[in-house]
């Protein structure tokens, strides 16, 4: 089943999910790797992944926004209002991060001067103008948003288990691939 049905998610729906979700993960890991490194060609070579795999999550995420609104939503299990109006906050709060926290570090990159490509395939367009406080502006904003993206999505992926474990409902079935 490649699209949702009412009862569960698709295949690409799922895809996505756990596509971007080990890649936020994997990213985080990087920067915060990466920005404890002293400065050599592995740095930059950390940097220019860092920003190749960040410029591939807007590509995801914009696709993953299309795919989402282009296919609907199977409904929430159980019929606690207010724990379905929190899961549907988080949602769109964890859409948010996703798109601002790369576009944060596209923008940062833009005001150091020094661009972002793309596996130096296919050089960004700057962003924003070159300037170092500006830089260091975006670059903590980019850091602290990162942050909170990782810090929900465990949030989230915690109130799957506790769906599953505790309160013994699908949930966490319908996101998984079977």
């Amino acid at each position: 089943m490649w699209r949702n049905s009412k009862d569960r998610f698709g295949t690409i729906t799922k895809s996505f999910h756990w596509v971007m979700a080990f890649l936020i993960l994997a990213m985080f890991g990087m920067g915060r790797y990466m920005t404890g490194l002293p400065p050599s060609r592995d740095l930059i070579y950390y940097y220019g992944l860092h920003k190749s795999f960040g410029i591939l999550l807007i590509a995801l995420i914009v696709m993953r926004i299309f795919w989402r609104k282009s296919n609907p939503t199977p409904k929430p299990l159980g019929d606690d209002a207010r724990a379905n109006r929190l899961a549907e906050i988080m949602h769109r709060i964890l859409y948010l991060l996703m798109v601002l926290v790369p576009l944060l570090g596209w923008a940062g990159s833009s005001a150091s001067g020094l661009g972002a490509s793309f596996f130096n395939l296919l050089n960004m367009p700057n962003i924003a103008p070159e300037n170092e406080t500006l830089e260091l502006i975006l670059f903590r904003i980019h850091e602290i948003a990162a942050t909170l993206l990782v810090i929900l999505a465990l949030a989230h992926a915690g109130a799957a288990l506790y769906r599953h474990f505790i309160k013994r409902d699908d949930t966490l079935r319908r996101m998984t691939i079977r």
